[in-house]
Parts: structure tokens; sequence; C-alpha cells
């Protein structure tokens, strides 16, 4: 086997292993790595004791988006992402930088107030990573200062989740590669990460609670 395929080989079998710890559908890992469905089952099921993944298709997208709170969830993930590609996220989707953003997102997200709510999984995560690439769901910039998930279609009325605005589309971002670098917004993982794009202003993570903002009536 040449080098570069055993190479690639253990970089989809080390993806896998991560998904599969953080119990991302099956469908989504097979696609991701290219390892087929029967080896992926048998290593969740290595994984996690015995127990066998869960059955059945993924969620659809518009469900993720079902309410103020989930679109918070959504755009918190999404713009952690987002700033972790430098952009990149709008041509592919990064598997690693996603879990990267996810784990900030899990580990921060009682600063939004959302400790009492189930988070979002992974899978729903990567759902939504898929819809950006496609151009279908966009993130909207807000004048209170976040940028937010807006999908495509979606049954919820697109009204910033934080201050209620509504708010116009905002303009394809550009896919072409930022350049390494300081973003010059402070160095705590919130201030560097939060902002949806290089062209986005940076939203504190306490803002999605909507304390400092006046909440929707």
């Amino acid at each position: 086997m040449p080098k570069d395929s055993r190479l690639d080989e253990h970089s989809n079998m080390a993806l896998a292993i991560a998904l599969t710890e953080r119990k991302v559908r099956t469908s989504i890992i097979e696609m991701e790595t290219n390892i087929s469905a029967t080896k992926l089952r048998e290593l969740y099921r290595e994984i996690h004791s015995g127990v066998s993944p869960v059955p059945g298709p993924s969620p659809n997208s518009d469900t993720i988006l079902a309410t103020r709170k989930r679109v918070v969830e959504a755009s918190i993930v999404m713009n952690l992402y987002v700033r972790r590609t430098r952009n990149g996220a709008y041509r592919t989707i990064d598997a690693w930088a996603l879990l990267s953003a996810y784990d900030d997102y899990i580990e921060h997200r009682a600063e939004a107030g959302l400790d009492d709510a189930r988070p979002l999984s992974v899978s729903e995560a990567w759902l939504l990573a898929r819809e950006l690439r496609s151009k279908k769901l966009e993130l909207r910039p807000c004048s209170c200062g976040c940028r937010y998930a807006v999908l495509e279609n979606q049954c919820l009325k697109p009204n910033c989740p934080v201050c209620g605005a509504e708010n116009k589309p905002a303009p394809q971002p550009s896919t072409a590669a930022a350049r390494p670098g300081r973003t010059g917004e402070g160095d705590s993982p919130f201030a560097e990460s939060i902002a949806a794009s290089r062209a986005g202003p940076i939203a504190p993570i306490s803002r999605w609670s909507g304390r400092s903002q006046s909440r929707p009536s």
C-alpha cells in the first residue's frame, strides 16, 4: 500500500473514532471517512461498551431551528466553526474544526443561559455545517452585534433570537482563505472565536442570553 494511502487510512480512522466517541450518526461518519457502515457499527459497539448506534434517518435541518433557543445554540456553534475555518466552512466541511468548535460550545454554553436545555448534538451541528456549505444557511448580522443562523425556507420567522429585530439577508461572504494572524479582538476563547467570520463583529457569548438586551415581546 502506498505511503499516502496508509496515511489517509490512519487519518480517516482517527476521525471516525473522534466522531464515534461523540455518537455521531453512522451515515455521517461514513460520508466523512469512506469507512463502511459495517465497520463503523462495529467500532461504535466497541467504543460504547456493546451498545449499537441509533438507527433511522438524520434529523431534518429545519427541525434543528424550531425555537429561538435552538437558533441561539445553532448560531453559537456555527459562529465558532466559521471562525476556526477562516471562512473555509463556506467551501467544504472541516470535521476536525467542527469538533473543536462543538467542544468549545459545550464548555461555555452556560454563559448564554442555555444550560437548562438539551445541547445540539454533533450530528445536528454537522447537518448545519452542510447547509452552510451549500449556501442554504446563512449567518445573518444584526445591529445588536450578533450573527445568527437562518435556514433557507425555515418555518420559524427569521428574526434575531436575541433582540427580535428583522434583518435583511447578508451578502455572500468571501471564501478566500484568510491570512494567518491575530484578530486584534482579545485573548479569551470567546473574544477570539464567537465572531461569525473575519468580517463580522465580535459578539461576547453572554450577549446570546439576551441579559443585556430587551427581549422580544
